[in-house]
This record gives structure tokens, sequence and C-alpha cells, in this order.
């Protein structure tokens, strides 16, 4: 089963010590920079070694640390929870506080839900795929902390164990991009056991062409019939809709991008899903 990874990113907002801005511009005092991805997806960039601030990643004295309202036997597909990212100062800094956060598959970079504000305040940028802080709350100094908290909705059923990677900053506030202590960690959010699925051979369908390229034929169980079909894209966003009224339903793909697709039937208490590629 797929891991989901939540990263956590780091904004760099210079004049701040914290944000993810491009080097030499004025502080923002409203937000970060959300044009680029400094999340250190597996080992990737982050804010601190892109240059934008100085000095060695995750040699500071604080910490970054993420939690979650997922259950502990995992997520269920399309369910919304709560992901706080908390950013300790430890000793040092703490004048200031961003972050970055992003959730994609165990072992990939491709994303994994929707993310989004859970308020207009301190966490208000997000484009589903990333969210930052939208100001520059202030610290109490080396010894204090900030929480960041905001929504997530999980992916389809069968996505897997997804992964959080996060970034954050406890900065010293004076102006410049030294000095400022950057930290990353990640959590690893595991999908509930058999989430949503009724695994069965009466529940069983069909879809072919599969890989298609224009359109694709579903054979519709009689267990479905007067239910639902839903597709959705990888991130879970829903792409196709009907309720079903045949057993046969052909669904023209000619709008929708490459990719890979769930196709998702669903009436009462049955669900069954599969996988479909888009060539």
């Amino acid at each position: 089963m797929k891991k989901i990874y939540i990263t956590t990113f780091c904004f760099c907002l210079l004049g701040l010590g914290y944000g993810l801005m491009p080097r030499n511009v004025n502080a923002r005092l409203s937000g970060s920079s959300f044009g680029a991805n400094y999340s250190g997806i597996n080992g990737g960039v982050t804010c601190n070694t892109s240059g934008c601030h100085t000095g060695q990643l995750n040699s500071g004295p604080g910490s970054v640390v993420i939690a979650t309202d997922v259950p502990s036997n995992g997520y269920i597909g399309g369910t919304e929870y709560s992901i706080s990212v908390i950013v300790n100062a430890g000793g040092a800094n703490g004048n200031r506080y961003g972050f970055m956060a992003s959730v994609v598959e165990e072992g990939t970079t491709t994303f994994a839900g929707v993310l989004s504000a859970a308020d207009n305040t301190t966490v208000a940028q997000a484009n589903g795929t990333r969210i930052a802080h939208s100001s520059s709350p202030n610290g109490n100094g080396v010894n204090s902390s900030h929480t960041f908290t905001f929504k997530w909705t999980a992916p389809v059923t069968g996505t897997g164990n997804v992964k959080v990677w996060a970034a954050g900053n406890s900065a010293n506030g004076t102006g410049s991009t030294g000095g400022d202590q950057i930290y990353t960690n990640f959590l690893v959010i595991e999908e509930a056991p058999g989430a949503g699925l009724t695994e069965n051979i009466v529940d069983a369908f069909n879809l072919y062409p599969n890989p298609a390229n224009e359109f694709v034929q579903v054979n519709i169980p009689d267990v479905y019939s007067e239910g639902q079909i839903r597709v959705m894209d990888v991130t879970g966003k829903l792409v196709f809709e009907k309720y079903l009224n045949e057993k046969t339903l052909s669904i023209n793909l000619a709008e929708f991008p490459s990719g890979l697709y769930i196709v998702q039937l669903n009436k009462g208490e049955l669900s069954a899903s599969m996988r479909l590629i888009k060539k």
C-alpha cells in the first residue's frame, strides 16, 4: 500500500527572516511568496539550500513538529482532517515564524489530497498542493513557538499511505537573510485498511479499454443499479459524476488530461473503485 507524505515547506520572508521569497527583495509582512516549492520533498530544495537563507539546514536548536487528527488506524478517502505544523525556536531566534507544507504519495512527488486554509489570518495561502503562512506572526523570543493549522482533504480510496513534508523558519527578524533557522520534518499517514471498499466478486465492475484514449466503457453490476458513478483525479478532484440508470456507461475522456484516475461506484453502504489510465 502506498504511503502519503505530508511535507512542510520553508517560506522565505526577507527582512523578517522567514518565508519563501526571491533574494534582494523587500520584507513582506503580509506573508510569503507562493510561486516556488521549497518543501524539500524527498530531500529536494528548501529555501535554505536555494540560498534564500544562509546557514546549514536543521543545524539550530529548534525543530518542526507535525500533528494531525487523522485516527491511528488511518485516513478515509475524501474525508477532511486537520494538520498542524509547530515551529519551535528551541533557544535561538523566535522573533517571527513562517512555514510551507505539502502532502504526497509515499516514495513519489505526486501530490495527494487537497490542502486548504483553516482560517484567513496566519494560514491563508493555498493552491491545493501546498500551503503557507499569509502573515508573519511575531514570536516571544528564544523559548517561544508558533502553531500553523490548516485543512487536508484526503485523496480517493486506494491511494495508499501518504507523507506530509513541512519546513519552518524561526527567524531573528533583523531584516536580512542571515541568521535565521530553517527546520524540516515529515509525517507518514497511513490509509485505513479497506477504507470505503467492499471487496467481493458481486461488487466488481469492468472498465474497457484501460488504458483508454477518447472513451471508456463501464459495465455496471446490478447491485449498483440506481447508484452513482464518480471519477476523480489523483488529487481527489471530482471530474465526472452521474447517477446510474443503465448497465453500460460510456464516458467521454476527450477533455481529460492524460494521467491516472479513480473510477468509483457507490450505492448505500456499497463502494468499489478501479484505476483508469487516460493515454
